[in-house]
């Protein structure tokens, strides 16, 4: 009796963006293995270059053209459109290095508990601004992280497509964070991420991309910090890794990014200065239920130290009214963990406690230079 293989679609959103689609195409297609197929659907969202013509000129792959809605509409469309078990959205500036997919199927045969799997991302900077760079992966306890900030690049990403359906489609009102929001709304119905050290995507870092538009990025991530607190709120069971986690994770995330946006958007900073009060009165509520299990007790004390660090550069910025609540509040939190030093010594500490939470560096290296050698 046979086993029908598993298909993986491969969802490429492209906007003018034909000088790259080909690479994109190609690093997608040649995923392709013998016990599994791979679908690869291009959704051109009305691009006004020469995008339709390249798509012709492209074997092996589904085009579907929409009139311009945006990058959400265009993911949504190749969702609706999809026939695999599992979707991996992929940009069409950037790549898949060679089996990532089958790394991402060999995890999800090993953890079918899994509805999410997560791999490395190899930044690349193409106009040479910065060395190029492995984006540091957690190596567990996403759950958490997520409450904090989001932990990696949209197309590292691969979803089993009966949880993404059930999710739901991707937010057209956000012009940023998508993908965030995406995944929160995963985390908040309960599904199971995991991490894939074995597997390499590449994020083309160039002037063109949208994440190069900081204020319009950070203004989206104050949004998502309040879709974070209404989740904690929410969800019963997130995170499952711990509520106290979630919230102090929450509570930093809300403080680094209004000490950020403190002389951009004074109204949208102070908002986040009362979530971050608001989180921190959560997470000391529930002091009684802080893990003292070894992996939890360290991201505890990494947001711990990051709390206190990100308060050195928000009290240039806090409102007046609220800079003595702010004190207060993280030094009641600092109680808590009595090992860490608010001194000189406390970017020492948050560097030494996060390289306890990523995947190893030499895993990451490793993985890295298997792609790069192959160039």
């Amino acid at each position: 009796m046979s086993t029908r293989q598993p298909c993986v679609s491969v969802i490429i959103p492209a906007y003018n963006y034909a000088r790259f689609l080909p690479l994109a195409v190609q690093s997608a297609l040649q995923q392709r293995g013998e016990d599994f197929s791979v679908e690869v659907i291009v959704v051109d969202d009305g691009s006004t270059d020469d995008t339709a013509e390249v798509a012709a000129g492209l074997a092996g792959i589904r085009y579907i053209h929409q009139e311009n809605q945006g990058l959400s509409a265009a993911r949504n469309t190749g969702m609706l459109a999809a026939r695999g078990d599992f979707l991996l959205f992929l940009d069409a500036d950037d790549l898949l290095a060679p089996q990532v997919v089958s790394t991402h199927l060999a995890a999800f045969a090993r953890h079918p508990e899994w509805s999410v799997s997560i791999c490395l991302c190899l930044q690349l900077f193409e106009d040479g601004s910065q060395p190029n760079s492995v984006w540091p992966l957690y190596a567990g306890h996403i759950d958490v992280h997520m409450c904090n900030a989001n932990v990696s690049p949209v197309h590292t990403y691969m979803i089993r497509s009966e949880a993404a359906r059930a999710v739901g489609l991707f937010d057209t009102s956000l012009k940023a964070c998508e993908d965030q929001d995406f995944w929160l709304r995963c985390l908040f119905a309960g599904h199971v991420f995991g991490v894939n050290p074995d597997g390499l995507v590449i994020y083309r870092r160039h002037g063109e991309s949208m994440t190069s538009n900081v204020v319009r990025q950070y203004i989206h991530d104050a949004a998502m910090h309040f879709r974070i607190g209404n989740g904690l709120d929410t969800a019963a069971d997130f995170p499952p890794s711990g509520k106290f986690a979630g919230w102090l994770a929450h509570a930093t995330g809300c403080l680094a990014c209004a000490a950020v946006i403190g002389l951009l958007t004074p109204p949208l900073s102070r908002k986040l200065f009362l979530e971050c009060l608001r989180s921190l009165e959560k997470a000391l509520s529930l002091e009684a239920s802080r893990s003292s299990q070894a992996g939890m007790a360290a991201i505890q004390q990494f947001y711990a130290s990051w709390l206190l660090y990100k308060r050195r550069e928000a009290l240039a910025v806090v409102p007046s009214d609220l800079r003595q609540d702010l004190i207060r509040a993280v030094d009641e939190m600092h109680a808590l963990f009595p090992g860490i030093q608010d001194d000189d010594s406390l970017l020492e500490t948050i560097e030494a406690l996060n390289k306890r939470l990523i995947v190893d560096p030499a895993v990451m290296l490793r993985t890295a230079h298997r792609y790069l050698r192959r160039r």
